[in-house]
This record gives C-alpha cells, structure tokens and sequence, in this order.
C-alpha cells in the first residue's frame, strides 16, 4: 500500500504567521537577531491576535508553545514571556464576541445546576478558592498572587479552545493540528541539540546553550541559575558524561512531559488510514502492513527523544502501562465494544513495544563518545536503570528527604496548607528558588503542602476526570477522536506515575499543554457535546 501524502494540514492563516514566528524565533536564539527585537514581535502578535479570529490564534498558540519567548523589558525584568500577554488577548478578543457571552453564562448556569455532573470544572473552582484563601498563611504574600495570576494566565487559552471546541469537531482536527506540530518542532530542536554534542566539549555547550540560547529564550536570571547553580541536562558516572536531552525546555524532566502529552494529536492523525481500515473491518494483521501518513514517521523520533532525556521517572512509570494495556483491553471485551474500537487499543500497544524496543537504540547513543570524550564504560544506560532503586544514589537520597519534609509539613498545615508559590519555606529556603526547581519532587505532595489535603483531593479528581473523559471518547469518538481518547488513556496515567517523582506539570509549557489537552478530550467527550 503507499504512503499517504496526508500531513498535519494548518489553515493559511495560522500556517503563516507559524512560519515566520518560526523563522524569528531561530534568529534570536542563534543571535543573528539582537534580543530587544522580541519586543516588536511580541507587539505585532499582539495586534495579529486582536485582528484575527480567535480560531487561529488558539490553534497559532498551541503550535508556538515550545517558540514563545522572553520580552526583555528592562535589563532587571528580562523574563516575561510572550505567550503570557498573547494569552491575554486572545481570551480577550474572544470574550467580546456576543455569542461567547452566552456560550459562559450558558456553561456556568450548567455547572451550578449540576456540579457533580462536571468534575474537571468543579475541580478547578476548588482549586481556585483554594489557591486564594492559601495566600493567608503564606510567608511571603507576593510569590503567592504572582503564583495564582500564573495559573489564571495558563489556563486562559485552554479555557478558550474548550468553548471553541466543543460544538466545532473540523476545528477540534486543526487545534490537533497545532498541538502535533508543536511536537514536531521540540523533536527536530531535541535532535539538532544531540548532534551538537558531538561537535563541541562540555565547555562550548553551556556557553552555547547555558549562556547564549536559554540566555535568550528565558533570559538571564534562568541563564544563571542553570550555569551556576545546576542543572538536569547531564548524566553523570564516575569520568563518564552524555547528554540527557531537553530540547527547547528549561530541563529535562518537563520535556518527555509535555511530549507525552502533545503526541496523542499527533499519533491520532498520524493513524488516519489505519483507523479507516479497522472501521472497514481490518484485521491486526492486516491494520500493521498497513501505512499511515506519512506524519506517523515523528512518532518513533519522539519516543526515542523521551528515553534520551535520560529520566528515570519517565521510565519507571511506562512500566505501569503494562498494566493499563492490559486491564483496559480486557475490559472492552468483557463489555463488547466494537471490534475495530479494540483494534485501535491493541495498534497503541504495539506503538508502546515500540517504545520498549527504542531503548536499543537509546543505548548506543547514550554511551557514544559525546563532547568529544571517549567512554570506556558500555554499561552507562545500564547503571541509570538500576539508580531508580539505588536509594542511596544523591538524587534518590535527596528527593527521600525532600518527601519527608513535605509530609510533615502537610501533618502541620493540613487543610489550607502553607501558601500557593511558598513551598520553599517547607525546605527552610528563600522562595525565589522556587524557579530555581525547589519543589516537593512530586506534584501530589506539592499541592497538598501548598494548598492542603482537599486541594490534593480536588487535584486528584481533575486526573480521573480527565481520564475518564479519554475513555468516553475512546468508546464513543469517531475516528481520530477515538484515537486521541486511546492514547490519552496511556498517557494520563504514565504522567500522573511520573509526577510522584517530580513537579515537572508546573512548567509553563507542560502546564499549558496540560490545560490545552484536558480541554481537547473534555470537549470532544460525547457526554460533553
């Protein structure tokens, strides 16, 4: 059968104004464009996302999360990030439409009559009473405001592709779109950066990343803290050094996130053909000699792109999908779910073996001579599986210490917790270095320490809630919906397993993608439309 030349299509309109952010965005970084350009760009996006329909602007932001960049404004306050003011606008421009009056009052009305009836809406208006009444015990009452007026920003844009979305399925495939192409510019950046390791020492790459490229991406307090103070980018053994690789994040645990994530849109309208032809009746056999478009070709690249972050996290919870695969097939058929419904969930699992099989691949890599250092040691990727349970390994030992400090701070201040943005105070540190990545290590603890025991339990349920929403759409959704809902179901799970061992979801790019993909599955689930 041949390819299909079917590819992650973008309306004009978006496809455009992408190429150019694009293209802006790789002049800066590279510094063929001095950093006070941002500023005019960002001040042009501003006018394009007023002028335009909000339609492209979200499905333009979805694809642009990975590209958006910090507006140096003053030389003391260099890190405010574009997508921060374009979110802004968008909800803006959006709210002024008549009919999206109408569409809230309308949603609003529904979730006071029945509360229990919307989970994920409840859940964030828990968390959202929550996060303010925190600002009462919190040391320091600024981080906490600037904490909550983050989470506000984040969530403005999934707020507005949910109401766009959810009675609009030709927009949902183009915001799917967009979500894919965002991934597909982290993998190729993630790739470009692991050949980079083989043309320079260590030295020249935090120059060059460190120094100059996350310099300019983030600005210069974020510069600092990765040259300075330290960083996850590398993994270390003995003389031993390669590249545990982030992409354009900040670190690499907050990159395999978001790729988890990002990469159901992507396989969903990657496995277009294939969903067809197990709706005609195709057999397993048949459905893997059969090719997708020519997009599945960035799936395999992705899931290598994971394990070479080198997080073990990442790892450890994909061992758990063993289990969903398995629970979840025999369940569709205790039930009697259509036979082409059950051969999408089997056609994932395969893509998980894949998966599986990469770290073959992963293995050369990792123990290649980067940084133009030879490796007499060929069991570097061996020993970094067998660190997750050394408990006595630094970053094991660490993160136990952090844990216990954390549940004891959740003993003392169960309910309201000790303020949203303060969990350094739990470590006895100054809560600047809560950019710096002081955290709980694991983002349950996180929030109960924060916010208290019932914001846990609130957060807990937006979890289930969304993966409920990906099951109702995996046995109800029409083809590359269904798709989507069936890798959502692996997907929530590996990053709800992953976040016990890290706060990576609060990223601002995980958590906006986060926001965008809950949105997605919640709009296109059928009890929702």
């Amino acid at each position: 059968m041949e390819w299909s030349v079917m590819t992650l299509r973008l309306p004009r309109a978006v496809a455009i104004p992408l190429a150019v952010h694009g293209a802006f965005f790789t002049l800066v970084i590279f510094g063929f464009l001095p950093r006070e350009a941002v500023l005019y760009e960002t001040i042009a996006l501003i006018l394009w996302a007023a002028w335009t329909n909000p339609r492209n602007s979200v499905v333009f932001f979805a694809a642009s999360i990975p590209l958006f960049i910090a507006v140096p404004l003053t030389a003391d306050f260099d890190n405010f990030n574009q997508w921060r003011v374009l979110a802004l606008v968008i909800a803006v421009r959006w709210f002024l439409q008549t009919q999206s009056w109408r569409s809230v009052w309308s949603a609003i009305r529904a979730w006071i009559a029945r509360p229990l009836a919307q989970p994920i809406a409840s859940a964030l208006v828990i968390l959202a009473i929550l996060s303010v009444v925190s600002i009462i015990p919190a040391q320091n009452d600024a981080a906490a405001i600037r904490r909550i007026v983050y989470f506000v920003n984040a969530f403005l844009v999934p707020w507005v592709a949910f109401f766009l979305a959810r009675t609009d399925r030709p927009w949902r495939r183009t915001l799917m779109a967009g979500v894919s192409w965002s991934a597909v510019i982290i993998v190729v950046a993630a790739f470009v950066q692991l050949a980079s390791t083989y043309m320079m020492d260590i030295y020249a790459f935090m120059r060059v990343w460190g120094e100059q490229i996350q310099f300019r991406q983030f600005g210069a307090f974020w510069s600092y803290i990765v040259v300075d103070l330290g960083n996850t980018w590398f993994a270390y053994y003995g003389a031993q050094l390669s590249l545990r690789v982030f992409s354009l994040f900040p670190d690499s645990h907050s990159f395999p996130l978001y790729l988890i994530l990002a990469l159901g849109p992507l396989i969903a309208l990657s496995l277009a053909p294939i969903t067809q032809r197990a709706r005609d009746g195709a057999s397993m056999r048949q459905l893997l000699r059969t090719r997708a478009t020519l997009a599945v070709a960035w799936v395999p690249f992705a899931l290598l792109a994971m394990i070479l972050s080198g997080t073990r996290g990442i790892w450890a919870a994909s061992l758990g999908l063993v289990v969903v695969l398995i629970a979840a097939g025999f369940r569709m058929r205790l039930i009697g779910v259509v036979p082409w419904r059950r051969r999408i969930w089997q056609y994932l699992g395969w893509i998980m073996v894949t998966y599986v099989l990469l770290f073959a691949v992963a293995w050369p890599i990792f123990v290649s001579p980067q940084f133009l250092l030879s490796k007499g040691d060929w069991g570097i990727l061996g020993n970094r599986f067998r660190s997750i349970i050394d408990f006595g390994e630094t970053s094991n030992s660490q993160r136990i210490a952090i844990w216990s400090s954390t549940v004891q701070s959740i003993a003392e201040h169960p309910i309201i917790g000790i303020g949203i943005g303060n969990f350094p105070t739990v470590l006895r540190q100054d809560v600047i270095l809560a950019k710096a990545g002081s955290s709980a290590h694991n983002v349950w603890l996180h929030v109960a320490a924060e916010l208290g025991v019932f914001a846990l339990v609130a957060f807990a349920v937006l979890w289930i809630a969304a993966l409920r929403s990906a099951w109702h759409l995996l046995m109800s959704g029409e083809g590359d919906e269904a798709v989507l809902g069936g890798w959502l179901v692996l997907a929530i799970p590996w990053a709800a397993a992953y976040l016990l061992t890290d706060a990576a979801l609060f990223d601002e790019r995980a958590l906006l993608m986060f926001g965008i993909i809950i949105a997605l599955v919640r709009a296109a689930d059928p009890r929702t439309t």
